[in-house]
C-alpha cells in the first residue's frame, strides 16, 4: 500500500480508511506468508452471506487485492491474487441526482436555531452553499482554512489527487461566507468551519448532518448527502450547456469520463433533446 501512494496521489483520509479495512478484514494474520486464497475467499463470501452491499464489498475487494498484489509483486506472496482470487465485478449505485426545485429548496429554507442562531445559521447556509454551488467534495468542506476564502473565489489545496485548484464564487455565497465570518469572530481556529462549541468536533460526518438536516427541513423525502448535492451541482451544471471539460476543472477530475459519470442528464434535458430530435430532421417526419 505505501508503494503506491505516491503514483496514485492518495488522499490521507483515503489511506486511513484503506488500512482501517485492512486491519478488519486481515486481523489474525501476524505476517504475510500466513494468507492463504481460502482465507481471502471466505472474507468475501461471508460479506455476501451478510447481505453486505455491492458497493461496499467492490470496494473492500478492491483495498484488499490491492494490498495482496503489492504483496505478489514485491515476492512477499507465494500465490499470483489476480489468478487465485474469484474477481469482484465494478459495481457503481445509480445516483439519481436533485433537480433544481428540491435544491432551491435547501438554499431558501429557515431553520430555527436553539443555540447561537447566528452561528449556525450563516455556518450552515455556507456549507450548504459551497456543495450546491461549486460540487465541492465533503472532504475538501472540511478541510477548508480561513485563509482559502477569497473576495470571489475559494482555494482548494491538496483536492483529491493532491491537486490544487481555484474555484470561483458568487453571491448570495459570498455573503454567507463573509458573515459566517463575522459571526465566528470569537473563535481563533484557521479552520474554516468549526464546531457549535469550543470543544465541539467539526469534520465529515458533520457536513453530512447538516446536510440531512437540511434536506428534512426542507421536507425532501429522498435520501440526501453530501455527495449527492456533488452530483446534482454537475447536472444542473450540464443542463446550464456548461463545457464538459471546464466543469472537470471546477470540479477537480483528472479525466473527462469522471465527469461525464458525475454530469447525468436528468429527465427534462432527455425530454428537451427527444423533442428536437435531429433524425427527424434527416429522416423525415414529425416531431
Amino acid at each position: 500500500m505505501s508503494g503506491n501512494k505516491h503514483i496514485k496521489r492518495l488522499s490521507i483520509n483515503t489511506m486511513v480508511f484503506q488500512k482501517r479495512v485492512l486491519a478488519k478484514y486481515l486481523p489474525d494474520v501476524l505476517t504475510v506468508e500466513d494468507i492463504t486464497v481460502k482465507m481471502i475467499q471466505t472474507i468475501f463470501d461471508l460479506m455476501k452471506k451478510e447481505r453486505v452491499s455491492p458497493a461496499t464489498i467492490r470496494s473492500r475487494y478492491a483495498i484488499i487485492m490491492a494490498f495482496l498484489n503489492h504483496c505478489y509483486r514485491h515476492k512477499h506472496l507465494k500465490f499470483n491474487p489476480s489468478f487465485t482470487i474469484k474477481k469482484i465485478r465494478k459495481y457503481r449505485a445509480q445516483k439519481i441526482p436533485l433537480n433544481g426545485l428540491a435544491l432551491r429548496k435547501m438554499l431558501d429554507v429557515n431553520i430555527n436555531y436553539r443555540y447561537c442562531h447566528d452561528f449556525q445559521y450563516y455556518r450552515n447556509k455556507a456549507i450548504i452553499g459551497l456543495l450546491i454551488y461549486t460540487g465541492l467534495r465533503v472532504g475538501e468542506v472540511d478541510r477548508l482554512r480561513k485563509d482559502d476564502v477569497h473576495d470571489d473565489y475559494v482555494n482548494i489545496i491538496a483536492g483529491k489527487g493532491r491537486f490544487d485548484r481555484v474555484v470561483p464564487i458568487q453571491e448570495p455565497l459570498i455573503s454567507w461566507l463573509a458573515n459566517y465570518l463575522k459571526s465566528r469572530k470569537h473563535f481563533h481556529s484557521n479552520r474554516l468551519f468549526i464546531g457549535l462549541f469550543k470543544k465541539s468536533q467539526f469534520n465529515r460526518n458533520t457536513v453530512n448532518i447538516i446536510v440531512k438536516n437540511v434536506a428534512r427541513a426542507a421536507k425532501i423525502r429522498k435520501k440526501v448527502y453530501a455527495h449527492l448535492l456533488r452530483h446534482s451541482f454537475a447536472s444542473q451544471m450540464l443542463k446550464g450547456r456548461v463545457d464538459l471539460e471546464d466543469l472537470r476543472q471546477i470540479m477537480g477530475h483528472q479525466n473527462l469520463e469522471m465527469t461525464a459519470m458525475y454530469a447525468k442528464p436528468d429527465f427534462e434535458m432527455v425530454k428537451e433533446a427527444l423533442l428536437s430530435n435531429p433524425m427527424v430532421k434527416i429522416l423525415g417526419g414529425e416531431k
